[in-house]
């Protein structure tokens, strides 16, 4: 699912990008979407810090959600499209809980992907064929090992405990999808 950098990083160019839910955001940039929750949570350090591991994972999501739906019209290979339909709906429903939780306790989400994701999705839409495979793959490969380390962090370092348990709770879906990815990358080298 999901880079720590590119993964779950950056967000917000106003392309709205959607998880499956109706979140009901107004047009909202990743920066913009932390500097409100610095404003509402500016006498509660830990509550801040809990809410900027949700819109890191939240617009990791956003963005991860939109690679695989890309994949999953641009692949040549039949098992890398059906992993990417996968993706999405996995990330999909993750971008669900976030949004959830997110309500629950009054924090603001980006509601799109950052120039910088909208780049370097537009940069792998560029390939073609198997090259675009590989790329696919190797992206999953790369931004989930991140995705996981964020993940177990934010699960030990989260002071909410709703918090804290939906990532650890997401954890073995970021493992099946390494793992998935992986096969992939031995099976497309033979």
């Amino acid at each position: 699912m999901f880079t720590a950098g590119s993964l779950f990083a950056a967000c917000g160019n106003g392309n709205n990008q959607s998880t499956g839910a109706d979140t009901s955001l107004v047009d909202t940039t990743k920066k913009e979407a932390t500097q409100d929750n610095d404003a509402k949570f500016k006498h509660d350090s830990v509550m801040k810090e809990d809410a900027d591991a949700v819109v890191d994972a939240y617009s990791g999501g956003l963005f991860e959600k939109s690679v695989a739906d890309q994949a999953s019209e641009k692949a040549m290979a039949d098992d890398v499209k059906n992993f990417a339909k996968q993706l999405s709906a996995d990330h999909g429903q993750l971008n669900d809980q976030l949004t959830s939780t997110a309500t629950n306790y009054n924090i603001t989400l980006p509601s799109g992907l950052s120039e910088k994701q909208t780049k370097e999705l537009n940069k792998m839409g560029e390939k073609a064929g198997a090259d675009y495979d590989k790329a696919f793959v190797n992206h999953m490969i790369n931004g989930h090992k991140d995705a996981i380390k964020m993940f177990q962090k934010d699960s030990a370092d989260c002071k909410n405990s709703d918090i804290r348990n939906l990532f650890a709770s997401a954890l073995p879906k970021l493992n099946e999808h390494l793992n998935m990815a992986t096969e992939l990358k031995h099976k497309m080298k033979k």
